[in-house]
């Protein structure tokens, strides 16, 4: 119950990664600074890695397991194991609907 628990705020903060990755997305537009090009792939990639590290540890297990079995698994088998991964590939689609939506002075967007 306490990784369903723990699954579900990594999944919260995942969204709010993107979010926050989209907003500055928003940002560098309006302040006409350069997007490069790789700035979506390796931003999501960054919101995934950065929930694997902050809630998929050894030192999250052992808030919550005993230490023998918190070091059974390691860290890529308790990533793995989450119970959220439904939730986070529909936030995930989401968010790619959203970025879609072009902004008011998104060079990339022609509306001629």
């Amino acid at each position: 119950m306490i990784t369903d628990a723990r699954d579900i705020a990594a999944m919260i903060d995942y969204g709010k990664r993107l979010i926050a990755l989209r907003e500055e997305h928003l940002n560098r537009i309006l302040n006409r600074q350069a997007i490069p090009g790789n700035y979506w792939t390796d931003g999501e990639k960054a919101a995934l890695d950065g929930i694997r590290k902050r809630y998929y540890c050894v030192d999250n297990r052992l808030l919550y397991m005993p230490r023998e079995q918190a070091k059974a698994v390691n860290d890529e088998q308790d990533f793995d194991s989450r119970c959220t991964k439904l939730g986070e590939a529909l936030t995930f689609e989401t968010h790619k609907k959203i970025k879609a939506i072009p902004y008011v002075g998104d060079p990339h967007f022609n509306d001629a």
